[in-house]
């Protein structure tokens, strides 16, 4: 599951109304089968890209570590596209 298009389209709704709609795909698919993707740049017609990522930052489960992030925010689309990506030292 890939969770983007966040704010396209989706003008007056508060932080609360998606934290609902993020937490229920990350209950529901686990930390292994969801990926970020930022839609940037469509995203600039509803919210500057530090907007979108307020949005997932602040709706992420408080119990989520460094690991769950690290494969939300890259581990799992580097596993799923097959990428190999230099790891920095």
């Amino acid at each position: 599951m890939r969770a983007s298009s966040l704010k396209r389209g989706h003008d007056g709704w508060e932080q609360k109304d998606f934290t609902t709609y993020i937490q229920s795909i990350l209950e529901m698919f686990g930390p292994e089968r969801v990926m970020f993707g930022s839609d940037w740049p469509v995203c600039l017609l509803s919210a500057d890209y530090d907007q979108v990522m307020e949005i997932l930052l602040n709706a992420i489960p408080q119990h989520w570590g460094e690991t769950e992030r690290a494969l939300l925010f890259g581990g799992n689309a580097e596993r799923f596209y097959k990428l190999k990506l230099r790891k920095s030292q």
